[in-house]
């Protein structure tokens, strides 16, 4: 979807907003509130196999949140906007009580547990996500994003285990800023465990969502179907070599059940390195693979040649990506291959 002129004006102010934020990142609002959010920006050469090369030049993302702690209470909120987006959207925004025995409780608008690269770009290491193409949209939705519902969470030192009740992990209607609102056509549920030892993590989410008969299911499945349900489990683990190296790995597998109907399994996996030559400049390489029954499947090579930090709030990431569809899904309308290049600049604060 193209943008408008007004939204490219709005993000570009948000934009704006975050720059002289960042500039002056020791500025305080007051002890009950604080501000967060990034903006990222980039040029991307991107060529599809029997398409034509385009070149853009635009805001890739752009957050801008606060919080407000009145301890035991506080309430998040922020608003975000992106590439493909048509507007501003309302992003974070949920109400959480620490009963003060490291037990949290939220309630309102969060983002899902699932996947060990984070839905904002700033804390990732790459510019893109292992999972997402360009031609396709199946394996960009295997991790989902945002959801309404309640959680608790026990954090300790090393530990955080975490369970919640949402409206929908999959949004019926793919929108990846909430969840569907409507718990009349079914429910989700997520669990998650995070264990650090040192300089290893381990991360595991499972989730269970169930589809009443009559509403269309993640993956585009007919409407009318009985009763769908989605399994998703998802595993990493991350390892720190000393002060320069790190290496992380994960795999998602997901189990849609259909009364009736043959079950459709669809595996991810990634596996990541990144290299730390200073304190400024870092390299780093990333391979994904995903496979879904009945359908095919890709993988993906992804270098990183050069980031930078400029300062402690401005990155200079570049990339490289290439992806190969392989034949089954070259007949549900793929190409056999994609490649983009780009460079971006991340700010933060």
């Amino acid at each position: 979807m193209k943008k408008t002129a007004s939204l490219k004006i709005a993000g570009a102010v948000l934009a704006s907003v975050l720059s002289t934020l960042a500039i002056r990142a020791d500025l305080a609002i007051n002890e009950n509130v604080s501000l967060f959010g990034y903006a990222a920006g980039s040029i991307t050469y991107n060529k599809v196999q029997q398409k034509s090369t385009d070149t853009t030049m635009d805001i890739d993302a752009a957050k801008l949140g606060v919080t407000l702690d009145f301890s035991p209470i506080t309430a998040t909120i922020s608003g975000y906007t992106d590439a493909g987006a048509s507007k501003i959207y309302l992003l974070d925004a949920y109400v959480s009580y620490d009963f003060g025995s490291k037990l949290k409780l939220s309630a309102g608008r969060f983002v899902t547990w699932l996947g060990y690269e984070s839905f904002d770009l700033v804390d990732n290491t790459f510019s893109s996500f292992g999972n997402a193409t360009i031609s396709d949209s199946l394996f960009n939705n295997i991790i989902p994003s945002y959801q309404h519902g309640v959680r608790i969470e026990y954090v300790n030192e090393k530990a955080k285990l975490g369970l919640s009740a949402v409206d929908s992990v999959y949004n019926v209607n793919d929108e990846f800023y909430r969840g569907d609102g409507d718990v009349r056509d079914g429910f989700g549920v997520e669990g998650n465990f995070t264990y650090t030892e040192e300089q290893w993590t381990l991360g595991m989410t499972l989730a269970y969502q169930y589809t009443k008969a009559g509403y269309q299911d993640f993956g585009g499945i007919d409407p009318y179907i009985d009763e769908p349900e989605t399994f998703t489990a998802d595993i990493w683990l991350e390892r720190k070599i000393g002060e320069d190296i790190t290496i992380a790995g994960e795999i998602v597998l997901m189990r849609e059940k259909i009364k009736g109907v043959d079950a459709k399994n669809t595996f991810y996996a990634m596996l990541m390195a990144k290299q730390q030559i200073d304190e400024k400049i870092a390299i780093a390489g990333r391979f994904s693979f995903g496979d879904r029954k009945d359908y095919g499947n890709f993988w993906k090579v992804t270098v990183s040649p050069v980031t930078y930090e400029v300062t402690k709030n401005l990155e200079i990431r570049t990339e490289m990506g290439y992806t190969r569809f392989d034949k089954d899904l070259r007949d549900h309308g793929m190409p056999k291959y994609e490649f983009t290049a780009g460079v971006q600049a991340v700010l933060k604060f």
